[in-house]
């Protein structure tokens, strides 16, 4: 249950309660349908839960694993959740990420990341590190790290010619 916010607050303490409620209407809250789900869930057999896991850990593996592959790419195997943040030989994860959305295709696909650096609070952390879901099935994460290995070798051919066409205007 991705994104899902599940829990309780008990407490006799008025005050508490008070302001538990202030920060419950005006922030992100429990809703009433994922408080449902989360009871239901509880009731799911582990076999599910094991099963679930298993194939995370597959496509982790398939796109770390594949990542690493590509030469100056690093990515660290997670242990949680379901994304890895990789780092990019590129001087701006945003504009790369940019880039691959507008401008590139390969074999009529692209990537879709998201620049790392909005994901830590000092501004100059993560400038060349883009975060990846593995959420996707095993074959198109092969198809993603793919793409993302010939976007990689085509990106700094497209720097030059955009360096090239700005020296020709200046002339």
């Amino acid at each position: 249950m991705c994104g899902a916010r599940v829990g309780a607050l008990v407490s006799k303490n008025t005050e508490v309660m008070a302001t538990a409620m202030k920060f419950a209407q005006a922030r992100l809250s429990p809703p009433t349908l994922g408080q449902i789900a989360g009871e239901a869930a509880l009731a799911t057999p582990q076999q599910y839960f094991d099963d679930v896991k298993e194939e995370y850990l597959s496509r982790r593996d398939i796109l770390v694993d594949g990542l690493n592959s590509i030469e100056g790419v690093t990515c660290p195997k997670p242990g949680g959740a379901f994304y890895a943040m990789a780092e990019l030989p590129v001087d701006s994860a945003e504009n790369f990420c940019q880039w691959i959305l507008d401008s590139y295709s390969y074999k009529g696909a692209t990537v879709m990341m998201a620049p790392a650096a909005g994901f830590y609070a000092s501004p100059d952390l993560g400038t060349r590190e883009v975060r990846l879901a593995y959420v996707l099935e095993k074959d198109k994460l092969k198809k993603a790290v793919e793409v993302l290995r010939h976007a990689l070798e085509e990106y700094p051919k497209t720097l030059e010619a955009q360096s090239s066409a700005v020296q020709i205007n200046l002339k």
